[in-house]
């Protein structure tokens, strides 16, 4: 194999293809749902049925654990602190001295019932097993995206939370979840560590991966990273749901190619899916009240995101195969591990007719790191600087070797029009009316709270079959399942299970699952200090989750029951040895007790004074 080859390679993760797709059945079970009989899968978890039941969509969600279900996990059950892991906030040894004082009321986070009314009921019914433990629980909705956007990233005024990470295309690359989301650098405001975990070992594992070009090598750091992230519950992942999509198949042909982990809004369906019976503009939903600043420096949610993902460009894109591929370049070489050189495809145009050059290309990138762009300025850093070879040539130096850099750093930071850019000094606040990018959409018109349109640029590489796309919003998923159902849309995804069964129903709509590497999980915040940053407590909090329980009765067995950071359905990132601890309610006591805890005459838990570190 050639330098160039053997680079091209080993810069290329080997991502496996999810499994087919698959489909309800005409069988009803119990309560009145369609369900199908996936497989049992084999990789060391004792699996239930695989058919999508969330609501969960966003970049922050809310969700938690059943009360009342015993587990089935193959988690240690020992409820001990032992095992690996173990970092700087994180770790108890023995019993702490000093008197225990009682655990004050747990200010828990999460969406509002008009939100996601599944991951509301499932956070009321984790509250009542944590209180089974002893603690006294303040549920706190929060309306999405705010206040619990700036919740989350900015004031971070919270105990515990219950997070959804969408399976977005990018985030198969491991570096989301092992760096973005773990990685102690991502404390600080604004950042994506939302339970401020901060490990040494853990740090070491994560930078380890992202510099490795050699598959197998990086691959043993990321199955170690795993291993550390659950000892320590960095996070609690309790489920992995498919994606669930309601289609009007007699308006529109199911997509041909799509994307592991997308909706209908991804950039391979928009622009593959065709239409039937002279069916050109397709509806699609969203389900909340505004589309916030249309701007790709600004924007910080994934939600946001995909209204700009139609209309501004990456270099490359997430295939459907699950790997980074050539979006509008002809290619990618690499001289040696740190220099990669890309060339635009001929004859691309921004959507007020000017050309799309390397000068617009080398300007993106810098000016979104000059203003720390939040969406995307984590995957500039690793950029030294860019250069102009000629009018359709950059050269990309790296600072070191970067394993994600196609994936995550091609495939996600959008290239912008020099010409509207460049003498903008405040990129934040500005209003960006109308956006000018270079996409397979153009921006048409737009309602705030109501909708967004946008028409076909039918001289894009990858232009769409369809002639114009429709985004409306609507306050909750129950009301755009209505709207499928009357006609009004197209297609819908991430469908609650409660809102299923009249979907498959309709003679008009195909309801379909694929299995995704979305995770739910519940964070607390370490930055609290105790007993949020020990981690005999986390543990033992893990025990009172019952990741099968949920599974079934929350998502109706539409789910993997989950445990480690990295979603089984990401198969080659996966660590299967990696499960969920047991539920058991006893040991979670028990594991308690033994790292200092008692309990009052009230029966509220009194933890011992300290740090937790």
């Amino acid at each position: 194999m050639d330098l160039q080859n053997e680079i091209l390679s080993r810069y290329e993760p080997y991502y496996s293809v999810f499994g087919k797709e698959f489909y309800l059945s005409n069988t009803s079970n119990s309560q009145g749902m369609v369900r199908d009989i996936k497989p049992k899968r084999t990789d060391g978890f004792d699996r239930r049925t695989f058919l999508r039941a969330s609501g969960a969509t966003t970049v922050t969600g809310a969700f938690a654990a059943l009360a009342g279900c015993s587990g089935n996990g193959n988690g240690d059950g020992d409820g001990g602190d032992g095992g690996g892991g173990g970092g700087t906030t994180t770790t108890t040894s023995g019993t702490p001295s000093g008197d225990l004082v009682r655990v004050p009321e747990v200010n828990f986070v999460t969406w509002t019932q008009s939100g996601s009314p599944d991951v509301f009921e499932a956070s009321r019914i984790i509250a009542n097993n944590l209180e089974d433990l002893g603690l006294s629980i303040s549920l706190n909705p929060q309306q999405f995206p705010q206040p619990i956007i700036s919740t989350l990233f900015e004031s971070r005024e919270f105990d515990i939370s219950a997070i959804s990470y969408v399976g977005t295309a990018v985030r198969l690359d491991p570096s989301f979840y092992l760096n973005t989301v773990l990685h102690s650098d991502g404390i600080k405001s604004g950042g994506w560590n939302f339970s401020a975990y901060d490990s040494d070992e853990f740090d070491q594992l994560s930078d380890t991966q992202q510099s490795s070009l050699e598959q197998e090598a990086r691959r043993e750091a990321v199955y170690e990273a795993q291993k550390v992230a659950y000892e320590d519950q960095a996070v609690t992942v309790y489920n992995s749901p498919d994606t669930s999509i309601g289609l009007n198949t007699q308006r529109f042909t199911r997509p041909s190619e799509t994307v592991p982990g997308e909706g209908l809004l991804g950039m391979y369906s928009l622009t593959r899916i065709q239409g039937k019976n002279g069916a050109s503009t397709l509806t699609l939903p969203q389900a909340r009240n505004s589309f916030g600043a249309i701007n790709p420096v600004a924007v910080q949610e994934a939600e946001v995101n995909e209204f700009l993902r139609p209309m501004y460009d990456t270099l490359m894109r997430v295939a459907p195969d699950g790997r980074a591929a050539p979006w509008i370049i002809d290619d990618i070489t690499f001289a040696d591990d740190t220099t990669a050189t890309v060339t635009l495809t001929d004859g691309l145009t921004f959507h007020d007719g000017k050309p799309v050059t390397a000068e617009d290309v080398k300007f993106s990138f810098d000016y979104q790191r000059e203003y720390q762009a939040p969406y995307v300025s984590t995957y500039i850093e690793p950029i030294d600087t860019v250069e102009i070879v000629d009018d359709s040539t950059v050269q990309f130096n790296l600072v070191e070797p970067y394993a994600p850099f196609q994936m995550l750093t091609l495939g996600l930071v959008p290239i912008l029009p020099k010409h509207i850019w460049e003498d903008v000094e405040a990129p934040m606040e500005f209003a960006n009316n109308p956006p000018i990018g270079s996409g397979p959409f153009k921006f048409s018109r737009r309602r705030e709270g109501s909708f967004l349109e946008y028409t076909a640029n039918k001289d894009h590489p990858q232009a769409p079959n369809i002639d114009t796309l429709q985004i409306r919003l609507f306050g909750n998923m129950s009301s755009a399942q209505q709207a499928l159902l009357n006609g009004e849309l197209d297609g819908i995804w991430e469908l609650p299970t409660t809102l299923q069964g009249d979907v498959d129903n309709n003679q008009n709509v195909e309801l379909y699952f694929k299995p995704s590497h979305s995770i739910v999980t519940m964070v607390h915040n370490m930055r609290r200090g105790m007993p949020y940053s020990d981690r005999a407590f986390r543990r033992a909090v893990a025990h009172a989750v019952p990741n099968e329980g949920i599974s079934q009765q929350i998502y109706g067995g539409n789910s993997d029951p989950g445990g480690s950071i990295i979603s089984s359905a990401n198969e080659f990132w996966h660590n299967s040895d990696v499960g969920h601890f047991t539920f058991d309610k006893e040991q979670a006591r028990a594991t308690l007790r033994e790292a200092g805890y008692d309990w009052d005459g009230d029966g509220r838990l009194l933890m011992p004074a300290g740090d937790g570190g």
